[in-house]
């Protein structure tokens, strides 16, 4: 019986070992690059253009970032679902780079009508 305690002591820390790695191996994003919400949209402009969000992502690292995406989490009014935004060209180091997300464009890509999106993680390769 003790013999079996010891495995299933030793199978619940690999186990907790995993998931710790695996955490934080999916939040490397927040750690290596900065995000920074930068909307200077006039009321005027939202009529006429739709809203536009800006964010400029900036590169921490000393590499450079390939086949970078943004995904965004959509709502409308039924339905939830996730947008990706691939920027057109890599993130060299020490780079800040301005992106601008118009709903319109989510809109017309996805066939469904936009009520909120956000910002909910950015992948890359190195």
């Amino acid at each position: 019986m003790k013999k079996y305690k010891i495995w299933l002591i030793i199978l619940v820390l690999i186990l907790v070992a995993f998931s710790g790695w695996r955490y934080y191996a999916s939040t490397a994003w927040e750690r290596e690059l900065t995000v920074t919400y930068s909307n200077t949209q006039n009321l005027y402009d939202m009529i006429e253009d739709g809203v536009i969000d800006v964010y400029e992502i900036t590169n921490n690292t000393n590499k450079t970032l390939k086949d970078v995406v943004l995904i965004f989490e959509c709502t409308g009014v039924l339905y939830k679902w996730q947008y990706e935004k691939l920027l057109s060209e890599p993130l060299r180091p020490r780079e800040t780079r301005k992106v601008e997300i118009r709903e319109r464009v989510i809109e017309l890509k996805s066939d469904r009508e936009v009520t909120n999106f956000e910002l909910v993680k950015i992948e890359y390769k190195k």
